[in-house]
C-alpha cells in the first residue's frame, strides 16, 4: 500500500512538472467592463502589429524595386 502511494505521488510530481515553463500569464477577464477594455487593448495591439508588418513589407518592396532595375 505504501509503495503504491509513494509511486502515485512520484508520478504526480513528474506529471505536474510538465507544461508551461516560466511564470504563468494572467488570464483575461471573462465579463464586464474589464473584458471590454481587454478586448479593445488586444485589438489595438493587433492593429499596431499589422501596421508594423505592413511598413516592413513596404520597405522591403521599395528597396527591392530600386535594386532590381537592370542597367
Amino acid at each position: 500500500m505504501k509503495a503504491k502511494l509513494s509511486q502515485s505521488f512520484a508520478l504526480l510530481a513528474l506529471v505536474s512538472a510538465c507544461g508551461t515553463k516560466g511564470p504563468l500569464a494572467k488570464a483575461p477577464p471573462m465579463w464586464g467592463p474589464d473584458r471590454a477594455a481587454y478586448d479593445a487593448q488586444q485589438a489595438e495591439k493587433a492593429a499596431e502589429a499589422a501596421d508594423k508588418t505592413a511598413k516592413k513589407q513596404a520597405e522591403k518592396t521599395s528597396s527591392s524595386a530600386t535594386t532590381d532595375i537592370p542597367k
